[in-house]
């Protein structure tokens, strides 16, 4: 499996403090072949809310998803 990235997800964790920050970041989840993998559960969101806005419900996520 391969992470992969989402640099626009990139935030400092607020209630850690500045004396030694924490980040998160978001990241895709890939197969070893570059195609996405059907267990990412960002995809599987990303599917949910397709078929979703098909029956008339509009869900938010993330741009890039």
């Amino acid at each position: 499996m391969i992470a992969k990235p989402d640099p626009s997800t990139f935030q400092l964790v607020p209630w850690r403090g500045m004396e030694r920050p924490v980040a998160r970041m978001f990241c895709d989840i890939l197969n070893p072949d570059g195609t996405s993998y059907e267990g990412d559960p960002a995809l599987c969101f990303q599917e949910a809310s397709q078929e979703g806005r098909g029956q008339g419900v509009h869900l938010l996520h993330r741009s890039g998803a």
